[in-house]
């Protein structure tokens, strides 16, 4: 993972403990900089990349105000967040795409849901 976005990352996954984090917040929190910048997609991703490979992280979609966790490999998670994203054409907003939680977190919020497996195919990331 690029050394300017790492800190941007730790904030990001503490607070996948305590909330639902949507995939705006990953650009919100980058330094100016870089959200300003062309590299603001690609170093987000490696954000997104390296929750998806957390096996405590799980990724969904709100729906009629319940969370609705991805039944997919993070492989092809990644995949379409960047496809759904680069379709935008414009910033990610609030509710779009996806968000990321974490499992306990979850889990404690929907006591009816505590049977979430780990989504496989969770590639190794490196900082």
């Amino acid at each position: 993972m690029d050394s300017r976005v790492v800190q941007t990352y730790q904030q990001v996954r503490d607070e996948c403990g305590r909330d639902y984090v949507d995939l705006c917040t990953i650009p919100g929190w980058m330094p100016e900089t870089l959200r300003q910048s062309n590299e603001c997609i690609p170093l987000s991703m490696q954000i997104v990349d390296a929750l998806l490979s957390d096996r405590d992280v799980i990724v969904g979609q709100f729906r009629d105000k319940t969370f609705e966790r991805w039944d997919m490999p993070a492989s092809e998670a990644s995949a379409r967040i960047r496809r759904e994203w680069l379709a935008l054409g414009r910033r990610v907003n609030l509710g779009d795409i996806c968000w990321f939680t974490e499992r306990q977190f979850h889990e404690q919020r929907n006591p009816s849901n505590h049977a979430l497996e780990p989504t496989p195919d969770r590639s190794e990331i490196q900082f």
